[in-house]
């Protein structure tokens, strides 16, 4: 019988926590999971564009922006995955669930903003270019909420539809 006495190949230190942190991952996500590069960082002003079935909140602090999402399916997802636009580029947040409908839940946090919103109370607002439904800026930032925005995408009808917005902040 012959045995193989060489030394094993050598790995990566950090290979290990590699791997356990994608096992957790796919487990978490119900076994499969998408992980898409984010988009280079973007800068106010900035022209949103997303697929909205039902009522969202896109939400802004310092250089984060995420999605809240409330009611019907969360952006993006309704029946196939569809990136939110930010000035062009495309970003694929990724979510707690495969199921988010009324999932009352925060999609991952990016640091997306190349200038960070301003943390000095300057406020922000909103010119529609396209919507089915409402938009609105819902919350202001102040140092009351640690200098964070929400704007509400609001789709009460049927099915989904396409949004575009701009955000400018004073």
């Amino acid at each position: 019988m012959h045995h193989n006495t060489s030394a094993p190949p050598a790995t990566h230190p950090a290979l290990p926590l590699i791997t356990s942190t994608l096992a957790l991952l796919l487990i978490s996500c119900g076994g499969t999971a998408t992980i898409a590069p984010l988009p280079d960082p973007v800068s106010l002003p900035l022209q949103v564009r997303a697929e909205i079935d039902g009522r969202s909140e896109l939400r802004m602090q310092g250089s984060d922006i995420w999605w809240h999402h409330f009611e019907f399916e969360a952006p993006g997802m309704w029946g196939d995955d569809q990136p939110t636009f930010l000035n062009g580029e495309m970003w694929y947040p990724t979510w707690p669930t495969e199921e988010n409908a009324f999932c009352n839940c925060d999609s991952s946090k990016d640091a997306l903003l190349s200038t960070p919103l301003k943390s000095d109370g300057s406020a922000i607002s909103v010119s529609v270019q396209s919507a089915r439904g409402t938009v609105a800026v819902t919350q202001q930032p102040s140092a009351a909420n640690g200098y964070t925005a929400h704007v509400e995408f609001n789709d009460p009808a049927p099915d989904r539809d396409w949004f575009q917005i701009t955000i400018t902040q004073d």
